[in-house]
């Protein structure tokens, strides 16, 4: 392994390093985003569960229960309001935090791709060094049994 390989490892790594702390960070954001998202589909389905009842019950309630029961959704419908808002801004947030880490991914594995074919590249040129070396090996071997075969004759 050349020390330009050897670089390019190092450098590699440290892309990679970068490339899951920023996949990290994005993660967190993203289970934030979801469990806000989450929450307030439960709160949106307490707030039609509280208004179902309320209207089948409806004959059978005092008025003053009733104004207080609409007070009650009024107020849940704000916080329903509320929380899609933030579960909002949170999802932004989180596709924000998503931008970084696709990047250094992609550096990484374009990275990975130089890495690999610099590798290849001095498999290569090792292997035709190799070649060379055994190629003048055999030339010079052939040259002596040459030389034996002309001495032998005289």
């Amino acid at each position: 392994m050349t020390r330009r390989s050897e670089r390019l490892r190092r450098i590699l790594r440290v892309r990679e390093v970068q490339e899951e702390q920023a996949r990290a960070a994005w993660l967190r954001t993203e289970n934030v985003a979801r469990d806000a998202e989450a929450g307030t589909e439960r709160l949106r389905e307490a707030l039609a569960d509280m208004t179902a009842r309320l209207s089948s019950e409806l004959a059978a309630l005092p008025p003053t229960w009733v104004v207080l029961s609409h007070d009650q959704i009024d107020r849940t419908g704000q916080r329903v309001v509320d929380q899609r808002e933030r579960a909002r801004t949170l999802r932004n947030q989180a596709d924000a935090a998503r931008v970084p880490w696709t990047q250094r991914r992609a550096a990484a594995r374009g990275l990975e791709r130089l890495v690999d074919r610099t590798c290849g590249q001095e498999r290569a040129d090792e292997l035709a060094a190799d070649a060379q070396a055994m190629d003048e090996l055999n030339m010079a071997r052939a040259a002596m049994r040459r030389s034996r075969g002309v001495n032998d004759e005289q």
